[in-house]
């Protein structure tokens, strides 16, 4: 490439940039005339089956070279932009700042939210339930830990709806201030951490003292205050904590996704490629959880997770967590459910919302 070329190319990016930035702000004009809309009319800010709605239109339409992650990445923060210009939306996640259940709420949210960190799940569930936050991020499971049993169990305990869910790939950095691994002298992370890490501890760290924090971001702000201390965290921990990259991803296992749910006072909207999650209590007697399964094989409803727990009230029994493919608004489940209702001590509908495949 000669000189006038890249000058005749950094001309085009200017001219670019002054449309991106002309049609930018006119669709944050827009964005503030239909949020006086909302307001009116007592709609809330955030439509999560609109914003799939033009994501999926969007990536459909995109030829490329810009990868669909992109694509998604730059289109949270202008949904993100626009939910700002038409009022403050309030989110709750499981804190402190630079969690995962941080990176999950930005992922979705973006950075013109206001994150709101809680100091434990319930406080993220009481803040939606007693509308001190619009929304809560909560993390239900783990690809390899499996399920988050708390969450499982607070949605017993309180009458709110699941409007969407978030897949996180979860990527374990080793983070300090020291100048190579040889000047670690200790590990801190959260304790369910180290096993998904285990077996690159022990060929790079063997020996080490691994020591447990409340979670990864006290893990990096250790690091951040201890001489020869590294945690185990996050790229937004080492970005908030001022922390170097020891070593990238190295958790054991090569898919590490947590799968998050967003909390709402108020159902979602049926977008066509939806997932509904339920509360199931059978009663004790033989084939009751056969009797409650038929309905579903039989008109073909895909039943992606089952997950048991036991009920708080009564020793020996057990409460199913389970999530099915479609909205409790499609004709086939809702009289699936009717049917299955026969079958069950209790029917919980906790929401249905867009599918993350």
């Amino acid at each position: 490439m000669a000189k006038d070329d890249l000058t005749r190319f950094r001309r085009k990016f200017d001219e670019i940039d002054e449309t991106l930035l002309r049609l930018l702000n006119e669709r944050q004009a827009i964005s503030q005339t239909v949020g006086q809309y909302k307001s009116a009319n007592g709609l809330a800010l955030f439509d999560p089956s609109r914003e799939k709605e033009i994501m999926d239109r969007l990536e459909k339409l995109n030829d490329g070279p810009l990868s669909s992650e992109a694509l998604q990445h730059i289109y949270r923060e202008i949904f993100s932009a626009s939910r700002a210009v038409q009022g403050v939306l309030r989110v709750g996640y499981l804190g402190p700042e630079a969690s995962f259940s941080h990176e999950a709420a930005l992922t979705q949210f973006g950075r013109s939210a206001n994150l709101l960190a809680q100091d434990t799940i319930q406080e993220v569930f009481r803040g939606v339930d007693r509308d001190r936050l619009d929304y809560g991020v909560v993390p239900v499971e783990n690809s390899s830990q499996g399920g988050v049993g708390q969450t499982l169990d607070l949605f017993l305990e309180y009458d709110l709806s699941v409007c969407l869910e978030i897949r996180l790939r979860i990527h374990h950095h080793l983070l300090g201030k020291a100048a190579d691994l040889a000047q670690v002298k200790r590990v801190y992370s959260h304790p369910q951490v180290f096993p998904q890490c285990s077996g690159w501890l022990a060929k790079n760290l063997p020996g080490l003292p691994l020591l447990e924090a409340s979670s990864t971001s006290a893990a990096a702000r250790l690091a951040a205050q201890e001489d020869g201390t590294a945690a185990i965290a996050s790229v937004l921990a080492a970005e908030i904590y001022g922390l170097e990259f020891l070593a990238r991803a190295i958790e054991d296992a090569e898919e590490n996704v947590t799968r998050f749910l967003v909390l709402s006072r108020k159902p979602g909207r049926r977008t066509g490629r939806d997932r509904t999650s339920l509360i199931l209590t059978v009663s004790d007697t033989p084939g009751a959880l056969f009797s409650l399964l038929k309905p579903f094989a039989e008109r073909g409803i895909n039943l992606t997770k089952i997950e048991s727990r036991p009920e708080k009230t009564e020793a020996w029994k057990y409460v199913f967590f389970v999530d099915i493919e479609g909205h409790v608004d499609d004709e086939p489940i809702r009289q699936t459910l009717e049917e299955a209702q026969r079958y069950t001590q209790r029917l919980k509908v906790l929401g249905s919302y867009p599918r993350v495949d």
